[in-house]
């Protein structure tokens, strides 16, 4: 990819159709909420929400090869095809599952992410969060999640949707929080793990 080039913009119908293909990945409604460059593959965040057809939503790790989506991107290259998925279960709240908003790759490695569970009833629809929850995939793919809390002590309820890894410290995280309202801005703040 030159960063010096005009942009292009790139169909991407057959690439979501591959996408939604695989089962195991997407489930029933195909809703990508992040993605990371980790080494030579690309990770997308699968967010498992509001599956209409009756079927259990899935939150999932894709790989992609990072080589192949590039040259999908910049020279329409065969579609990419993921190599593995990672489902993973975030829990749930009051019946709502938690899912995942955005990840990031922490300065030693390892992902760090976070979901919501958001009362929706679909992957378009907003709805009230009922929590808000922080995770790290480590290495071997084993995941760890911590609810949020505000400074006072009570869980979040602020809908994070944007997470970006601070190079220098590795508790610390750069949060974006979705109000889901025209009228407001998104608001940025600071997520720190292991403080109460």
């Amino acid at each position: 990819m030159q960063p010096d080039r005009a942009q292009q913009i790139r169909p991407a119908a057959a690439f979501y159709r591959a996408l939604r293909s695989v089962r195991e990945f997407a489930g029933p409604s195909l809703n990508i909420e992040g993605a990371v460059c980790h080494g030579d593959r690309v990770r997308l965040f699968q967010r498992g929400n509001g599956g209409s057809d009756g079927s259990p939503s899935v939150n999932a790790v894709g790989d992609l090869p990072l080589d192949g989506f590039l040259a999908w991107l910049d020279v329409g290259g065969p579609v990419p095809q993921l190599l593995s998925v990672l489902q993973v279960d975030l829990g749930r709240i009051e019946g709502v599952p938690y899912g995942f908003t955005d990840g990031a790759v922490m300065n030693d490695g390892r992902i760090a992410f976070v979901s919501c569970a958001e009362a929706s009833a679909d992957v378009l629809s907003d709805g009230p969060v009922l929590g808000v929850r922080f995770g790290i995939i480590d290495r071997d793919r084993t995941v760890e999640v911590a609810d949020v809390t505000g400074p006072d002590g009570r869980a979040s309820l602020l809908k994070l949707e944007g997470i970006e890894a601070r190079l220098t410290d590795s508790r610390r995280f750069d949060v974006v929080a979705d109000l889901d309202r025209p009228d407001l801005p998104a608001l940025i703040g600071e997520l720190v793990v292991g403080e109460t």
